[in-house]
């Protein structure tokens, strides 16, 4: 099992296990709602056919990216800006376990995902911004 897979089940583990604390991590039911929405890359407007492959839905209980996604399994937050994600995905003939970290920015505006920032791969954290609602 992938090594930041087991970090974070025991930090969901250690969520359960010590309660409520306003700066401790908590496990919840579903993604709150100021996660909640559409997220864009944010050098590209919402709803562009550019580079949608960085487009990403969180709704109540699922997860949602280009071509992939499923239900959210394991839903953690620490104070009011960070979630932790472990997600059920399938797409392209394949499932598999995914977890992601985000932060929220103060003004709910964007949303980083810092899951792999520092690692060889990615240099920086992935930035994405809210897209306003669909009507």
């Amino acid at each position: 099992m992938h090594r930041s897979l087991l970090l974070f089940l025991g930090l969901v583990a250690a969520a359960v296990s010590t309660g409520s604390n306003a700066t401790a991590a908590e496990l919840q039911r579903v993604i709150p709602e100021r996660f909640r929405g559409e997220w864009q890359d944010s050098r590209h407007p919402c709803g562009s056919p550019i580079n949608m492959e960085t487009r990403l839905l969180l709704q109540a209980g699922t997860v949602s990216f280009y071509e992939s996604g499923g239900p959210a399994v394991a839903v953690v937050t620490s104070g009011t800006s960070e979630l932790a994600l472990i997600t059920a995905v399938a797409g392209e003939g394949q499932t598999w376990l995914d977890m992601r970290r985000f932060l929220l920015s103060p003004d709910q505006s964007t949303l980083t995902d810092v899951t792999y920032a520092g690692s060889p791969d990615q240099d920086k954290p992935f930035v994405r911004k809210r897209c306003p609602p669909q009507r």
